[in-house]
């Protein structure tokens, strides 16, 4: 039980961020907004609340550019 913080940072050297997700334990990507609620610079802080699983648990974050460029990364939990 309990709840997982999300936190991270997403930067592009060249373009506007668009938009980024994140994935629980191989799920749905679920959208999440940067902390200012706009999407209008080349960096962004995320950060989401969701339910703790039962167990070791994956998390995937996605951010893409507004040229749809897209960049992954994962951590997993024990």
């Amino acid at each position: 039980g309990g709840k997982l913080d999300i936190r991270f940072l997403a930067k592009d050297a060249l373009t506007t961020l668009g938009k980024a997700e994140y994935s629980i334990n191989g799920s749905d990507w679920m959208v999440v907004e940067p902390t200012t609620r706009l999407t209008d610079s080349m960096e962004h802080d995320y950060r989401v609340q969701v339910d703790k699983g039962v167990g070791e648990t994956t998390i995937a974050v996605r951010v893409s550019d507004e040229n749809d460029n897209q960049s992954v990364a994962k951590v997993i939990i024990k």
